[in-house]
């Protein structure tokens, strides 16, 4: 495929599954995967990572991949409790870096490396790829009408198997981990900032650690109601609902479908089943390209052709970690 602009050589940090997940779109895109920094040239991820990416070469030192000379740009996929000891080095860098989140585990972190490195923040970018979603672009152009009466944020944290992924270290830091971040990030992207109205929370023991669950009415800059159910091993699917005046609700669930609902459909009872049965009314669906990884294409477009645009940037990353520690009072 023809680049818009020249070839880049682009070097990573850490090489496992979502690394490689970034590496097939930068190849797409026509750019170079040269390097790779990992702890060890023998592991089954560096073996995989360079199998699919012929030629790159091992660097088992992280700021002698930001100090080469023959790596144009960066994306950085380290694990999630070690992102933020980087944090600093990575915003020191002059070259481009694509984060993968969580870039910190808690918004100071980010606000104290930000004030150090701020004129070098410009050109670094943090992995919410859902905001490149089609789904989520269709969405945001229907809130251009700015007729939204009200939005539904609904989460569930699968405590249990996170403790289980990741261990008990985690549970403080599920917010900014787990899918609960992507959208969290979609729902201040499209909605802008969410001041805390009234909000009830619940400690949830796991091990030595509590989960906060909460649950209550957030509210938008211009006055919009905003519910939000946010609890742990909840049987109802992650997503954000939004109500217009037009009568039609939008509803991302899965993030990777959008449905556009308009009024019921309803069932006669029919012999053996006497109740009649009401069911939202399809207007439209629109279900991602999986092709690669979604949103990746057009992230890592964005990333390397340097503009930007709707990516996530350092200090949204650090107001997204501010509205988690304010729903579970947690933070420095």
């Amino acid at each position: 495929m023809v680049t818009d602009r020249p070839p880049l050589r682009v070097g990573f940090l850490g090489t496992g599954a979502i690394a490689r997940e970034h590496a097939a779109a930068m190849r797409h895109l026509g750019h170079q995967v040269v390097a790779g920094c990992c702890r060890t040239g023998d592991s089954p991820r560096w073996t995989r990572f360079r199998t699919e990416n012929p030629g790159v070469r091992w660097v088992p030192d992280g700021m002698a991949l930001l100090a080469d000379d023959d790596v144009d740009a960066v994306v950085a996929c380290l694990p999630w409790h070690e992102t933020p000891h980087w944090l600093e080095k990575l915003l020191e860098s002059k070259k481009p870096v694509l984060l993968e989140k969580p870039i910190a585990l808690c918004s100071a972190e980010i606000r104290r490396a930000l004030s150090r490195n701020r004129e070098l923040s410009a050109n670094k970018m943090v992995g919410y790829n859902r905001r490149f979603y089609e789904t989520v672009g269709k969405l945001r152009e229907r809130l251009g009408a700015r007729d939204l009466r009200s939005a539904e944020v609904t989460l569930s944290e699968q405590v249990a198997a996170t403790v289980q992924e990741y261990g008990e270290a985690v549970v403080p830091h599920c917010l900014a981990v787990t899918a609960s971040s992507n959208l969290l990030d979609l729902a201040t992207h499209l909605l802008g900032p969410l001041k805390i109205i009234r909000l009830w929370r619940s400690q949830c023991p796991y091990g030595a650690h509590n989960f906060v669950a909460c649950n209550g009415v957030l509210q938008t800059a211009d006055g919009t109601p905003v519910f939000l159910a946010l609890n742990e091993e909840d049987p109802a699917n992650l997503g954000l609902r939004l109500r217009f005046d037009d009568h039609t609700i939008w509803h991302l669930s899965p993030l990777e479908t959008l449905s556009v609902y308009a009024g019921m459909e309803v069932d006669a009872p029919v012999p053996g089943r006497t109740i009649r049965r009401y069911r939202p009314k399809v207007i439209d669906r629109l279900t991602v390209n999986t092709g690669f990884k979604p949103g990746f294409i057009a992230q890592a477009k964005s990333f390397l052709n340097g503009v930007p645009g709707i990516a996530a940037t350092v200090l949204e990353s650090a107001e997204l970690l501010a509205l988690m520690e304010d729903l579970t009072q947690s933070g420095d």
